[in-house]
Formats: structure tokens, C-alpha cells, sequence
């Protein structure tokens, strides 16, 4: 008879349950496909456990909205899972549902001309929002807040920028050893994600360069990190705030300390060999017992490991005073020739000499007499020595004017350089006189600034090859330090440990009114400021569009580093009816006031401060009880919860 039918099989094959898992051996069960006008640059997927129940393809509507173009063919509103996708060509981002692959909507990154290269969702535990975050191919990171179950309409928030590195971001989520969701920001200059107070953070990462990373944990290293760049591969971690002595969070800054057995005098940066020079002393004694002699050295260390690079001594009596890297005008030569090999740090391209100025410190002189601008170039393991010039007097500062132009501030007179590369040499092209001495130099475009000894700070200007004098503070202060907040107002630090900010004053209808800078700010702020530097303490973003706060360091010389904000108008009146308010209720230890505190006071002069906001006070507000709160924004436009959230965000600066 014929052979017996086959036997069913006991059970059926399951069907594939979309977005659900799935037992050993089941089949892969291809669910859906979308085809896309542009090639595919980047994908994220949000994971299950992130995604809100019930969902939608909205984003937070506290920022400005940006319509997203939707597709009515597909719906994000019951869908679990969501998908985003970067396009090559249409330079934009798309969200999809999962599983069906439907369109939530596109919204363009604005930027056209830069891919996105990378997306992760990310779902930190202290921020309201979960967030989609982009890199792009020019090294900005953008983040968009996520769709929330009240929203309603399909729209992209507009995204906010943090310029992180310069080459393309690849952006890897995972999970610190407290449990905290992170996402590592790969790039030649790697940073970290993470959230505070409900605030998006990004924190620098002490590797010099991580072009791939991948969670990698194991019995013998749980929890690590496996880091790569061109050279090598890193297996480290991230140490969570709990694990970290002292605590603390991960913007916390790390400190390495390295013993250089000498004293540090000045130090400057080579970015284009990541190495540091440094003007350090030392003591000497030509016979045992006899009298102890300082002997100063340039050294060149590597800017991570500390390693010592190359070093040269100076003179017996001769001290370093000063210190400088420029190109001298040579890269702007070396772009404009093709294959030239003139100028660039050791011949690699882009600024690197090394400029230090000096005095010869003779016992029988009150005040030197002589000195030397040295100009050295960083060579493979030496530092090469290629011009010295010899001036009358002590180099007590020095500055880069424009290509090629250097200022040096010597004894009571500001000179001015040029390099003359095929010789080489500096000539001697102009100089100004006037000055007690002529202790700081600062420049922006043509305009320079000198800080005096005693006669304040002087605003001059190169032009028609001549500096000129354009104004000058007649107040007698004793400088200790000098900055450009901008092309008009100047910010100075003298030795009653004040702070004051000078207005150049363009409008003024005489010539001699002209000539006089306008004090507009003065402050006590109780430090010995001895160096300004433009600079941020934290990576700064732009919110909702609007450029960062300008930002500008301070060091001091019981070790404080602080930081200068130059305010908008409207945010700096509002402030300061805050701390005016905040005077009353929060009060001073011993009784002191605040007023008689930070009021300008030197040996010539007493004023009341005015231009400036105290930031310590202001952050007090956040530490204050409910009830003093609402005595604080008594009278103010502004609720406890909005004047939180300014202060918050200023807090953010440091």
C-alpha cells in the first residue's frame, strides 16, 4: 500500500512576536523595510527599557519647535521602540517606529555640508528628558530631547550645539559601575555625557585621543573599557563619583601633580606638539656654604605623560621673565608656499617658537640694565637656539601683535619686533615711551593693552607704522594684571586685591575726553590676581541659539582659579536686584556686609562697587530654606523655581 503520511510536528513553529525576545533556535523573521532617498550615514535604536509607555514622536515643548516633516503613512503614536537614522547627502535626521519601520518625521541639522556620523539615545536618570545626541562629522555634538507620552504633535525641538573636537564624533552609550548611563564621545579630544541636577553635562576625558571605544568586562578587569586610537589599545574605566576619593562628580577636575625639583616662574602652551614650556628656577651655591645663586632653565614637557622633552640653561645671571609661543608670521609663509619648509614647530607645521624674554641681574644695579629675547625652536630632543637680541633693560612681558610682530615690554618702554625670517632676527621697528615699567602686554587686532607699575593700564595702537596712544586710566593703581574683555572695555586686577573693568570712551565730544578711559566697574575681590587668561572652566554650549556667555580665568596667588563673566544688560539688572535683595536676608559672617566688604579700596582711593556681580553670593540663593526664598524674589518678576533655574545654569560656568 502507499507509504504513511509524515507525521505532524508536536508543536507549530512560533510566530516571531515583534520588539519581544526570542528562545534558542528560533528563526530571525524579517519584519519590515524602508528604502531611504539618501545613503544611510549612522543608526541608533532606543533600547526597550528607555522607551516611554505610551510613546510619541514629540519632543519636549520648552524649546523652540522645529516642525518635522511627516509622512501620514506611518504613525509613532503605538509603537514601543523607535529608530534613528543620519542621511549622507540630505544632511538630516529621521525618526522611525519600530517594528513596523514607519516615519515619525525628518528635521535637517541646519549645517549643510556636515554629516551626521554617529546617534545614541540617551536616558539619564537625573534629567527629565531622554535625549537623542548626534555627532557630526566637523567634531559638534547636537542633542535633541526625545518625545514625551503628553506630547502630542510630531516636532523636533530645536538642537543645542557643544563644539567637542574637531574630527568626527562615534558616540558609544553604556553603563558606569553605579549603574549611571553615560555615552563616551570618541575623537582626538574624547569627552564624556553625563547629567547633573537635571542638566546635560560634557566633561573632558584625560586620554590625548580615543578613536574607538567598546565596554569590555571580564572576571580579571569587570567593568572596564576598552579604548583605541592609531597607536595603541587602553583598557581602562571611567571611575563613577562614589568610587572616586573625595567623591565628588565626573566634572570634578583630576590633578596630576608632577615634581619638577624646581620652581615653576611661566609657563605656555605648544598645542601643535601637546607639550608645555615652562621657565623654572632653581638654587645654586658655587661653593658649599656659600651664598645660594638662582639659575634658571627653559624645559619642554609632553603635555600628558610629563615626560621631559628637551631643555637649555640660561646665563649665570640671567633670569627668565617672560615666555611666548608664536609662529613668528612663518606658518602664514609656509601655507602660502606649497611644499615649504620654512617655520612650524621643528619644521612640522604651525607656530612653535619659543620666545622667552630675560634680565641680567647684577648686585651693584637697583633695576636691570640689560637683557636678551631669546627665540628657540623645538627640535628632536633639543631645544635650537635661532636668534637672541640683546635690549637695555629687563623683558618683563611679551605678546604676538599680528603676523610676524612682536611686543616686549622693557623696563619703562614697550618695543616693537619684526621677524625677519631669512636672516633670521627681530628688528627693532618701533617703540613707546612714558611708562614707570612696563610689567603687562596684552593685544587683540592692532589695539594693545599695557599694564604699569603704577600709571594703570594705557590703550595704544599699531597703525601707519607707529603705536600710538589712543587713552589711558589716570587713576594711579599698581597693575598686577591686565585682559581684553573686548575691542572697547579692559579688565585689570592691582595690589589692594580690587578688580576694576575701563571703558574706551570713541563718542566723547572732546579730544581730551577721548583720551581718557572711563572706570565702569570696581570690585574688592579679596585675591592677588596675577594672571587673566581667556578661557572656561566647563565646556560651554549654546542654548537654544544663543552663543556662550563670554568667559574670561583668573589665577591668584594663594592658588585660586576663578572665573569672569561678562553679562547680557537685561540678565545683569535683573541679578542685581537679586543681590541686593540677597544682602538683606543672607548675612555676614561676624556681621560684616557685603557692601563694606566688596567695596574698592586702596591706599588712594574708596568706592562703592558697581559694574559687577558677586557669583558667591548669587549661588547662595540655592542653599537658602524655602522660606527665605520667597523673601529673596519678594518684589522680583520672577518666581523661587525660574530665579533657581538662572542661577543653575550660571553655575554651570565653573
Amino acid at each position: 500500500g502507499p507509504p504513511p503520511p509524515p507525521a505532524p510536528p508536536p508543536h507549530p513553529p512560533p510566530h516571531p512576536t515583534p520588539g519581544g525576545p526570542r528562545g534558542a533556535g528560533e528563526p530571525i523573521a524579517l519584519l519590515a523595510t524602508r528604502a531611504f532617498e539618501h545613503e544611510v550615514a549612522c543608526l541608533a535604536l532606543r533600547p526597550p527599557a528607555a522607551a516611554p509607555s505610551p510613546p510619541d514622536a514629540s519632543l519636549d515643548a520648552s524649546d523652540a519647535d522645529v516642525p518635522m516633516e511627516t509622512d501620514s503613512g506611518g504613525a509613532c503614536g503605538g509603537e514601543p521602540l523607535l529608530a534613528a537614522v543620519g542621511s549622507w547627502t540630505s544632511f538630516s535626521l529621521s525618526l522611525l517606529s519600530l517594528p513596523s519601520l514607519a516615519p515619525c518625521g525628518t528635521t535637517p541639522l541646519g549645517d549643510k555640508g556636515v554629516v551626521p556620523r554617529s546617534l545614541a539615545f540617551y536616558a539619564p536618570a537625573a534629567a527629565p528628558h531622554e535625549y537623542l545626541l548626534c555627532g557630526l562629522g566637523d567634531g559638534k555634538l547636537l542633542y535633541f530631547p526625545l518625545p514625551t507620552a503628553e506630547d502630542a504633535a510630531p516636532v523636533l525641538g530645536a538642537p543645542k550645539a557643544v563644539p567637542l573636537a574637531t574630527q568626527p564624533l562615534s558616540l558609544v552609550a553604556y553603563t558606569a559601575d553605579d549603574g549611571e548611563p553615560l555615552v563616551f564621545c570618541c575623537s582626538e579630544r574624547p569627552a564624556l555625557v553625563h547629567a547633573s541636577a537635571g542638566q546635560l553635562l560634557f566633561s573632558s576625558v584625560n586620554l590625548p585621543a580615543a578613536h574607538a571605544l567598546a565596554p569590555f568586562s571580564c572576571d580579571a578587569l569587570p567593568g572596564c573599557l576598552a579604548a583605541a586610537d592609531e597607536e595603541s589599545l587602553l583598557l581602562g574605566n571611567v571611575l563613577s563619583p562614589a568610587r572616586r576619593s573625595g567623591g565628588g562628580s565626573y566634572r570634578r577636575p583630576q590633578v596630576s601633580t608632577y615634581r619638577l625639583g624646581e620652581q615653576p616662574r611661566r609657563i605656555a602652551p605648544l598645542p601643535t606638539r601637546r607639550a608645555l614650556a615652562l621657565l623654572t628656577s632653581t638654587g645654586e651655591r658655587a661653593v658649599p656654604g656659600g651664598e645660594e645663586t638662582e639659575r634658571y632653565k627653559l624645559r619642554v614637557f609632553d603635555d600628558s605623560s610629563f615626560a621631559e622633552l628637551a631643555s637649555a640653561h640660561l646665563l649665570p645671571d640671567e633670569a627668565g621673565l617672560s615666555i611666548l609661543v608664536s609662529g613668528l608670521g612663518e606658518e602664514e609663509a609656509a601655507e602660502g608656499a606649497a611644499g615649504s619648509s620654512v617655520g612650524g614647530l621643528g619644521g612640522g607645521g604651525g607656530g612653535g617658537y619659543i620666545v622667552v624674554g630675560t634680565a641680567h641681574i647684577l648686585p651693584d644695579e637697583p633695576e636691570p640694565t640689560s637683557g636678551r629675547i631669546l627665540v628657540f625652536e623645538l627640535q628632536e630632543g633639543s631645544l635650537e637656539l635661532r636668534h637672541e637680541a640683546a635690549v637695555r633693560g629687563a623683558v618683563y612681558s611679551l605678546a604676538e601683535l599680528s603676523s610676524g610682530l612682536l611686543l616686549a615690554g622693557v623696563n619703562n618702554k614697550l618695543q616693537l619686533f619684526e621677524w625677519e625670517a631669512g636672516a633670521p632676527r627681530l628688528a627693532l621697528r618701533a617703540e613707546h615711551c612714558g611708562h614707570i615699567l612696563v610689567l603687562y602686554v596684552q593685544a587683540r587686532a592692532d589695539f594693545i593693552l599695557v599694564g604699569d607699575l603704577m600709571k594703570s593700564i594705557t590703550l595704544l595702537q599699531w597703525s601707519a607704522g607707529e603705536l600710538t596712544e589712543l587713552a589711558r586710566d589716570v587713576n594711579a593703581n599698581w597693575m598686577t594684571a591686565v585682559a581684553f574683555l573686548d575691542d572697547d572695555t579692559f579688565l585689570g586686577a592691582e595690589n589692594a586685591l580690587n578688580l576694576f573693568a575701563a571703558r574706551k570712551r570713541a563718542d566723547a565730544p572732546t579730544e581730551e575726553e577721548r583720551g581718557r578711559l572711563e572706570v565702569v566697574c570696581e570690585f574688592h575681590l579679596g585675591e592677588f590676581v596675577n594672571r587673566f587668561r581667556r578661557g572656561s572652566l566647563t565646556m560651554q554650549m549654546r542654548e537654544a541659539g544663543a552663543e556662550p556667555l563670554p568667559t574670561m580665568l583668573y589665577g591668584s596667588v594663594n592658588g585660586v582659579v576663578g572665573v569672569v563673566a561678562s553679562l547680557p544688560q537685561e540678565l545683569y539688572v535683573r541679578l542685581a536686584k537679586v543681590q541686593t535683595a540677597l544682602s538683606r536676608v543672607v548675612k555676614g559672617v561676624g556681621g560684616l556686609s557685603h557692601a563694606s566688604w566688596r567695596s574698592f579700596v586702596n591706599d588712594r582711593k574708596t568706592a562703592d562697587a558697581h559694574g559687577f556681580i558677586d557669583g558667591d553670593l548669587i549661588e547662595a540663593f540655592l542653599d537658602l530654606p524655602p522660606r527665605k526664598k520667597e523673601e529673596v524674589v519678594a518684589g522680583l518678576d520672577m518666581t523661587a523655581e525660574q530665579l533657581s533655574r538662572v542661577i543653575e545654569q550660571l553655575a554651570r560656568l565653573h
